[in-house]
């Protein structure tokens, strides 16, 4: 079992630009993890000397490179604002930095648009008019109640005040709240990112972190009725130890968790056999996002490397979803969709029904792989997939995007 420290605070910042990796900038924040914080992978390397004495005793080693490696669990939690430019880019300092470190890609620098109200809908088309503009920005989510249930869709490009989205299936909404999204994407064209620092202080000790990355974000759909979870495995450039500061603790500006109930995924080929509005729902799911680190090597490097380079960023998702809704000769066929070379779905799933808890997911282009199984007596579609290049990318870049509300 891994070694783990019970803290009492723990701070998250973000290094001053893509070339510091040594500063110790201001805290954004206070952060909450969950259990325990993991920091087996905080080691001093010893180096051997294996030098030959005349009396044959062993001189004591020296010390070599640090390694920095930890991680920690945090709750999915949504935007405590949403009313314009003051609102969530100051939210969340510990699920937004994480994102962006494991992402590389953020939208909304200066915040969400601001609220608007539905002035008419057209399902078919599909799009969504706003009473004003400008409407939110393309590669945006917008959450509204459309009169029967709290709708997510992306923002797939804009004209004037008209919004067209990535699916239809709702009902009319007018006059309702549209609420914007904070939104972070798979950004394949950065690999040089800024790095995160972290601070962890203890009863008896504080330890900063500096310049690291994620490799792996695991972001976990539980079955019904349980709390959305983000699971963080850093990778750091140095750590020190410093002596305690025993801040005064600050609660983080943080929305409602986001619970797994009535969760709904949609799955369609683009206006092909299966419409990209069909609605099923998630019975649990994973997604994860990897980094592969590269380390940049140089001599003047804290531990002989300054930072990472991101080699290559993967998004795979895995989980079931409740499948009674299709004919058998309907199951047959997106089976057999999904098992033809090349072919790719568009996925999309979203979870919490109400501005402040809730978060909208999309894969444009998921490959996926799936059989059908059986759960408790009921019918499951089993799949796991990769997440390849967005088909507009031009418009809407990132194989994942994630957008929290």
């Amino acid at each position: 079992m891994a070694d783990s420290v019970h803290l009492r605070m723990a701070q998250i910042g973000i290094q001053s630009s893509a070339n510091d990796f040594t500063s110790t900038p201001t805290p954004d924040g206070f952060i909450e993890i969950v259990g325990e914080l993991d920091v087996s992978g905080l080691t001093q390397g010893k180096l051997e000397k294996d030098t030959l004495r005349g009396d044959n005793e062993m001189n004591p080693r020296v010390n070599g490179p640090k390694e920095t490696r930890f991680g920690y669990q945090l709750l999915g939690r949504g935007l405590a604002t949403q009313d314009g430019t003051t609102n969530a880019i100051t939210d969340q300092p510990d699920l937004r930095r994480g994102l962006e470190c494991a992402f590389g890609g953020v939208d909304g620098a200066n915040g969400p648009g601001v609220a608007r109200t539905v002035s008419s809908v057209a399902e078919a088309t599909p799009t969504v008019t706003s009473n004003d503009t400008p409407s939110m920005a393309d590669g945006s989510a917008i959450l509204w109640s459309d009169g029967t249930d709290v709708q997510c869709r992306e923002v797939i490009s804009t004209a004037t005040n008209t919004m067209t989205v990535d699916r239809g299936g709702y009902a009319t909404g007018t006059g309702a709240t549209i609420y914007p999204s904070l939104t972070w994407y798979v950004d394949a064209d950065l690999h040089d990112d800024i790095h995160a620092y972290h601070r962890f202080e203890g009863e008896a000790f504080r330890r900063d972190c500096f310049a690291a990355l994620v490799e792996t974000c695991t972001i976990t759909v539980p079955p019904n009725g349980g709390q959305v979870t983000f699971d963080f495995a850093w990778r750091g450039s140095d750590w020190t130890d410093v002596a305690e500061e025993n801040p005064t603790f600050s609660a983080p500006t943080l929305g409602s968790d986001i619970i797994a109930l009535d969760s709904p995924f949609y799955m369609g080929d683009g206006g092909g056999a299966f419409d990209d509005d069909a609605e099923w729902f998630v019975d649990e799911l994973t997604v994860t996002i990897t980094n592969e680190l590269q380390p940049r090597t140089t001599p003047s490097g804290a531990n002989g490397f300054a930072g990472f380079h991101v080699a290559k960023r993967t998004v795979t998702i895995a989980g079931s979803i409740w499948f009674g809704a299709l004919t058998s000769d309907a199951t047959d066929a997106l089976l057999a969709l999904i098992n033809t070379s090349t072919q790719t779905l568009d996925v999309a799933f979203q979870v919490g029904r109400a501005s402040g808890s809730a978060m909208y997911c999309r894969a444009p282009a998921l490959d996926m792989d799936a059989t059908i199984g059986s759960k408790n007596g009921m019918d499951v579609l089993n799949f796991t997939g990769i997440c390849r290049r967005s088909p507009n990318h031009s418009n809407v870049p990132g194989a994942f995007r994630l957008h929290l509300f």
